[in-house]
Order: structure tokens, then C-alpha cells, then sequence
């Protein structure tokens, strides 16, 4: 239901969340973990694929590295999300591979 509601372009929208905190960012990590650990009717590739379209993958990078010092253990979360994108087929893996993601460092 959550991600037939447009669930899954609300979380990604959460990790543009300015405020310092970053309460919002650190809800949107954990939920979006849950969601590609759920069991449930929609394949985690297909998770992954929507995800990657709606370019989390540049926000999730940026987010980690923002929260990476002073909550290690969601930044420790935003890692096994990219370990779930880079275990999903090659159309995940092609976008990973070609977008900005790779070496970026915090501004």
C-alpha cells in the first residue's frame, strides 16, 4: 500500500530535508531499509529500479556523508541501502555506475 500511495517518492523528497538535525533525513534512511527489507508483493529490484529513477541515489550519498559523523549508525544504514542497490540487477548497476555517485565528496 505504502508504495502504491506514491510512498516511495515522499522518502526521497525527505532527504532534501535542510534542517540541521537532520531528524527527517535520519526517518527517511530508516525507512526507505525497511522497505527494501519488506517481504512482500513488490520485488526488491523493482524497489531498487524506482528508487534509482527517482535519483536517491546522489541524495542518499550526500545524506551520508552529512550525518556520517554524528549518527554513525543511520550513515552505517545508508551503506547497506547501496549493498542492496549493487546486489540488484545490471539496469541498478549501470546507474550506479554512471552517475554521479561514486568518490563524491560532502561540499
Amino acid at each position: 500500500m505504502f508504495v502504491a500511495c506514491y510512498g516511495l517518492p515522499a522518502l526521497v523528497r525527505l532527504l532534501l530535508s535542510p534542517a540541521e538535525s537532520h531528524e527527517l533525513v535520519l526517518h527517511s534512511i530508516d525507512a526507505m531499509k525497511s522497505v527494501l527489507d519488506m517481504k512482500g508483493h513488490s520485488p526488491r529490484n523493482d524497489l531498487c529500479r524506482t528508487f534509482v529513477e527517482l535519483g536517491v541515489l546522489e541524495l542518499l550519498m550526500h545524506a551520508l556523508h552529512e550525518i556520517n559523523a554524528a549518527h554513525p549508525r543511520h550513515a552505517e544504514r545508508a551503506a547497506e541501502i547501496f549493498l542492496l542497490f549493487s546486489c540488484a540487477d545490471t539496469v541498478v548497476k549501470a546507474q550506479i555506475a554512471t552517475r554521479q555517485v561514486r568518490g563524491m565528496a560532502p561540499e
